[in-house]
């Protein structure tokens, strides 16, 4: 005996009739009322939907084993009924709950030794969000955690990106920084269901997609769409259950402070990764948390540039005076990133010219977390005097001639003049060159 012949009498068949009879059955009927063939009323579109439901659930032994002995397949109205009678849920042919509602829901499985496991006209009334009739939403919704079944695996949440500044001085010498970042965390309390209890979505019936019926031309289109009652989760919380910890929402925002260790000699664009430390909750659906990456970006110095994949510094516009560039003596270099003042000794004898590179060793970024460092290479630039006296230039003349190394490169310059190309000379004396904006306003000066 059923509870309830609905099912059977939308089918026109008895409730002892046999799957062949309710295939055959399904067939007249579908073709009777089928909306393309009553001029798409109310009525047939309505009839048709009935039929329809009514061979999903009676083709499938299981489930019309349950709507013979509760009148329905609803879990929650089951439930209801087995609380009100106070008669534990069992199946009376021998199944655990758990292993009846596995396979309820496991459609995928269970349809896959069948033949014919869809009915005709497109109605799938089986679909589900990724199309291949698995990971239905009551499955993961109440009765997945109730019965301990499997439930859809969690995607990969996105990363947290965020850039640290830091100067040259920070990844020469290192440091410690706190970073806070906020990030989603699930609620400990509800578990991110935003209530203590679930409750099957009415509107859905637990899958957590809707199945609607529409006409395309000359033809009757089906297409499934997410639930706008439950957002596709296939459970809903009612009002007087919701979670106290979270107001309801499933997670909260939390301020994290992560201890971010810059070690000595790290590059612009290194990452410092925290592992699955990101948002639990995207878009309000749990996640696999994803990892919070910080970007080391580095600071342009306005003296220092690193150089050679980043182990050596480079110094440029060192002005260095006349006197020094020739007979040697004594640099100072401020602002090293070691915050020491540099002493640099220039022999006498080692001319700098204006443009020339020097290195000094172990002067440059730390390797290997600071146990080896890089060279630092200084860029000199000579800067002159404006004016010499006479007796000044007498007297440096006087000195340059004794030197065979300017000797030899005047003769050097007087054997220019015995090209024989060279056929006339003419003669100029340098003067100082005045640009044309500043001559210019000279002129604006001189009028006024």
């Amino acid at each position: 005996m059923v509870k309830d012949p609905r099912l059977y009498n939308a089918l026109n068949i008895p409730p002892t009739a046999s799957q062949s009879d309710i295939k055959k059955a399904y067939r007249v009927q579908a073709l009777r009322y089928h909306p393309d063939k009553n001029n798409e009323s109310e009525e047939s579109k309505k009839k048709f939907q009935d039929i329809s439901e009514a061979y999903s659930i009676l083709r499938d032994e299981n489930q019309r084993k349950m709507y013979d002995k509760y009148g329905t397949v609803n879990p929650t109205e089951i439930q209801q009924q087995n609380q009100r009678t106070n008669v534990p849920f069992t199946d009376p042919f021998g199944m655990s709950a758990a292993d009846l509602f596995s396979q309820f829901f496991d459609t995928q499985n269970h349809n896959s030794g069948q033949s014919n496991s869809s009915p005709p006209f497109g109605f799938p009334f089986n679909s589900s969000r990724n199309g291949n009739g698995n990971n239905n939403r009551a499955a993961d919704g109440v009765f997945g955690d109730f019965f301990n079944t499997k439930s859809r695996p969690l995607q990969k949440g996105p990363d947290i990106n965020h850039n640290l500044k830091c100067t040259i001085k920070d990844l020469y010498r290192g440091k410690r920084s706190k970073l806070r970042l906020e990030r989603s965390k699930l609620c400990s309390i509800c578990k991110g269901d935003g209530g203590v209890k679930r409750s099957m979505c009415n509107q859905c019936h637990g899958d957590g997609n809707i199945t609607e019926t529409t006409r395309l031309g000359p033809m009757l289109q089906t297409f499934t769409h997410t639930c706008n009652i439950c957002n596709g989760n296939g459970w809903v919380i009612i009002s007087q259950e919701t979670c106290q910890g979270c107001n309801g929402v499933g997670f909260y925002n939390e301020m994290k402070i992560f201890d971010v260790e810059i070690y000595p000699g790290m590059k612009d664009g290194t990452q410092i990764v925290f592992n699955n430390e990101g948002d639990e909750i995207v878009n309000k659906r749990r996640v696999i948390p994803g990892n919070v990456i910080i970007h080391i970006n580095e600071i342009e110095d306005n003296k220092f540039k690193r150089v050679n994949d980043g182990q050596d510094l480079y110094y440029w516009n060192y002005e260095i005076d006349l006197f020094t560039s020739l007979c040697g003596g004594v640099i100072y270099i401020k602002g090293h990133p070691n915050n020491k003042l540099i002493k640099v000794d220039i022999l006498p004898g080692e001319i700098i010219e204006s443009g020339s590179v020097k290195g000094v060793e172990s002067l440059g970024m730390p390797k290997n977390k600071g146990n080896e460092y890089g060279i630092l290479y200084i860029q000199f630039q000579v800067k002159y005097p404006e004016k010499l006296n006479m007796e000044s230039i007498k007297a440096i003349e006087k000195i340059l001639l004794k030197d065979e190394n300017v000797k030899q490169m005047q003769k050097n310059d007087e054997n220019i003049g015995l090209d024989d190309d060279c056929i006339e000379v003419e003669e100029y004396v340098l003067s100082s060159f005045v640009p044309p904006v500043a001559r210019t306003n000279e002129k604006k000066r001189a009028r006024n």
